[in-house]
């Protein structure tokens, strides 16, 4: 008989502490819900002065506003744009002068004297004939009619496609 006094001494004590905890948590949890209904209204009562940010977003308020930035965004009516006009700006008639000039360019376009090609060839010749150190070449069969295809006079094959008419004449005539 005196072990069940002692344990239902035991379980008194632990039904009291018990209690007592449950109560202290019931009577949290109601005045939570209370703070939350204050805190929500405004939000610096517990997160201080810089809870105006979380309390102007809860609110739908501005930021400028609330973080009083707007003398400081005050200068948008100080700029001046300037007017633009796309059809002036769009206007490519220059360059479409320019083209038409470009596209109609031929030989008549350079007063060259058709006259003075065959002097060019015949000093092309003469300084393709020149043996310069070490460099024999017997060349000084270009005209007018190969000097594009300059290969052609000397009897060599045809270079790369790459490979320019200039090309050609820098690497036949390159003395290393």
């Amino acid at each position: 008989m005196h072990l069940a006094y002692i344990v239902a001494f035991v379980a008194i004590i632990i039904t009291f502490i018990l209690s007592a905890v449950f109560l202290a948590i019931s009577v949290l949890l109601g005045d939570i819900c209370q703070v939350q209904t204050v805190i929500s209204a405004n939000w610096t009562i517990a997160l201080g002065d810089d809870a105006k940010i979380v309390d102007a977003c809860f609110k739908n308020q501005s930021l400028v506003d609330v973080l009083h930035l707007s003398d400081q965004f005050a200068f948008a009516d100080k700029i001046t744009f300037p007017k633009i006009d796309l059809s002036k700006m769009l206007d490519f008639s220059s360059f479409s002068s320019f083209s038409s000039t470009i596209g109609s360019t031929n030989t008549s376009t350079f007063s060259l004297d058709p006259t003075l090609i065959q002097t060019f060839v015949d000093a092309l010749n003469t300084q393709t004939t020149v043996n310069a150190g070490g460099c024999v070449v017997t060349d000084g069969r270009y005209s007018a009619a190969n000097l594009l295809t300059p290969w052609t006079a000397n009897s060599d094959p045809a270079p790369a496609p790459s490979q320019p008419p200039d090309g050609y004449m820098q690497n036949r005539y390159n003395v290393k």
